[in-house]
């Protein structure tokens, strides 16, 4: 695996994250903020893991992000279905369970919305 010269976002942009909703059944989107880009996690494994070699890109993520709910995430991937620009994807549950591939059930459109 060789880490990508160009990645989507940098320090600073505001995205949205999937993240696990509170049922832990399904996923939803959470804003933030990336924290850093291609960052290491060797550091916080050799703790956990110690004696083991975590350098290279099998010791680095794309993104860090912090949560606006608080909390900071790990983008394993930089993929549009984990991280997505928070000005194109708002805050909210995903209408598909990737991991299901269920839709989810959604409330029905106000009628007065459809006449405008």
């Amino acid at each position: 695996m060789h880490i990508r010269d160009a990645r989507r976002f940098s320090v600073g942009d505001r995205v949205a994250c999937a993240v696990e909703d509170e049922s832990n059944d399904y996923s939803a989107w959470a804003a933030g903020t990336v924290l850093a880009v291609d960052h290491s996690v060797a550091e916080d494994a050799a703790a956990l893991v110690p004696g083991r070699e975590w350098g290279g890109a099998a010791g680095c993520v794309p993104y860090q992000v912090g949560l606006d709910a608080g909390g900071k995430v790990l983008a394993h991937r930089d993929e549009h279905w984990l991280v997505r620009d928070l000005a194109l994807q708002p805050e909210g549950p995903r209408a598909v369970d990737h991991h299901t591939r269920k839709r989810r059930a959604c409330a029905a459109p106000d009628s007065e919305e459809d006449d405008e």
